[in-house]
């Protein structure tokens, strides 16, 4: 039985700003200054 390969998905600027729903529902985004 052969693994199937995770799906990526592009990263956009919108995703940048916003981030994504990464493993264990933490948020994925680029950091900012406190």
């Amino acid at each position: 039985m052969t693994k199937k390969p995770a799906r990526v998905l592009p990263v956009t600027a919108d995703r940048l700003l916003r981030g994504w729903t990464g493993p264990g529902g933490s948020r994925i985004r680029l950091a900012v200054s406190g």
